[in-house]
């Protein structure tokens, strides 16, 4: 059995108070999705396909999915499974990774298609080129993380100097992510009912609390992942047999 050191053990009693913040993210977004579904559903005439005004209304669904609750719950792993075996957790990540990217891309195809239907200008709102390029670079990301941290013969060196990158550009992407969301909820309002937005209606109320709910989500999982004592700990390694006395003697971290 592992050893549990003084500093484990004070490290796992910090700990404790991390998954409440998971659950709040699930909670949030239970909530958010609830709001969307009743958003599309009580006033955008429900989901369609091609040729249907309704086929937008998967857009949203599907880019909330992928940028902000797949990509949140994958930073998320690391820590929630901080006892796990690393290589497992970064495969873990990954997987999640790959099913927010189909998200994605079937989110854009929808709404490149309805646009094309319909007679729509593609990207020339400030919500269209923030998506755009928090998508691009979201992939780009993907796959510099992919190739770097699962790819076997890649140099420790140089992991380490892409670490703290991949890092950072994890949480810009959540926090233009969820940015972009809001932005395109009240662009959306601005399109279908800008001359009563000031007469509280009920379709703002439910959008405005959908953004509401968005912003909050990033808010808990910013602290989340940014917390230093809810860090992941590398565990040392068993103590090996009387035969490897040696390694017993070898300073933890070398």
């Amino acid at each position: 059995m592992m050893e549990r050191t003084p500093m484990l053990q004070r490290q796992e009693e910090k700990f404790r108070y991390f998954p409440i913040f998971v659950v709040a993210f699930e909670v949030l977004g239970a909530v958010s999705f609830v709001l969307v579904a009743a958003w599309i559903a009580l006033y955008r005439d429900g989901f369609g396909w091609y040729g249907s005004y309704a086929q937008f209304n998967i857009h949203p669904v599907m880019m909330m999915l992928g940028m902000v609750y797949l990509n949140g719950n994958a930073m998320l792993m690391f820590r929630f499974l901080r006892n796990q075996p690393k290589f497992t957790v970064k495969l873990l990540h990954m997987t999640v990774q790959l099913i927010a990217c189909a998200c994605i891309v079937f989110g854009l195809i929808v709404v490149f298609q309805y646009h094309d239907a319909f007679g729509y200008t593609n990207l020339y709102t400030l919500h269209s080129w923030c998506g755009i390029v928090v998508v691009a670079i979201f992939f780009l990301q993907f796959a510099i993380g992919a190739l770097t941290f699962l790819y076997p013969n890649v140099p420790v060196r140089y992991r380490g100097f892409i670490l703290p990158l991949h890092v950072f550009f994890g949480l810009a992407l959540f926090v233009g992510a969820t940015a972009t969301c809001i932005i395109g909820i009240l662009e959306k309002l601005m399109f279908v009912i800008e001359d009563t937005y000031a007469e509280f209606p009920p379709e703002a109320i439910i959008a405005n609390s959908l953004g509401v709910t968005i912003g909050i989500m990033g808010i808990v999982l910013m602290y989340a992942v940014t917390k230093t004592s809810w860090r992941r700990i590398e565990r040392p390694p068993p103590k090996a047999g009387p035969s490897s006395g040696a390694a017993e003697k070898m300073p933890l971290g070398e």
